[in-house]
C-alpha cells in the first residue's frame, strides 16, 4: 500500500504539525457539511399537524367508502 519514509518526516516540529494542520482544516470544514432542505411549508407550524399526504387518485381521508367507489 502507501509507505511514507520516516526520512521525510524526521524533524519532531513538522511530526507534530501534521495532526495540528490536520484538526484546523477539520475544525475549518465541520460547519460546512451539507443539510437537509426543508420546503417553505414546514416553517409552518400547522405543517406538523397535516399529513403528507391527503389524498390520492381523487380518495381523500375522511370521505366513505361509497364516495371513494
Amino acid at each position: 500500500m502507501l509507505r511514507v519514509s520516516p526520512k521525510l518526516f524526521s524533524s519532531r516540529i513538522i511530526r507534530l504539525a501534521f495532526p495540528f494542520v490536520g484538526a484546523l482544516i477539520f475544525m475549518a470544514l465541520a460547519p460546512v457539511t451539507p443539510r437537509a432542505q426543508r420546503p417553505k411549508d414546514a416553517l409552518d407550524s400547522d405543517a406538523d399537524k397535516r399529513p403528507a399526504f391527503s389524498d390520492f387518485k381523487g380518495v381523500s381521508i375522511g370521505m366513505h367508502a361509497d364516495e371513494a367507489r
